[in-house]
């Protein structure tokens, strides 16, 4: 079953990309902090107009990301915490 683990846009940090014109190129990056438990995930980048109403271009699964760790917790995010047990 495919579930969406993360989604970003320009428009949640309130970016202006601009005009582009046919046929011209743009690199986008996105960086976060790995917090994905170990597995294999894809990406699947779009281009939309502002808002997302109308989509131009969608890439189903344009790349993969293995991830490796030394524990599987079950979840899909290995998120830093702390635990505490008390005795009652």
């Amino acid at each position: 079953m495919r579930q969406t683990i993360f989604a970003t846009s320009t428009e949640y940090e309130h970016r202006a990309t601009g005009s582009f014109a046919p046929a011209e190129r743009a690199v986008v990056r996105v960086d976060f902090d790995n917090w994905l438990s170990p597995s294999q995930y894809t990406a699947t980048p779009s281009v939309a107009r502002a808002g997302g109403a109308d989509v131009y271009d969608v890439r189903e699964d344009l790349a993969s990301l293995t991830v490796h760790g030394a524990r599987f917790s079950g979840g899909v995010a290995d998120l830093p915490h702390s635990i505490e047990v008390e005795r009652q």
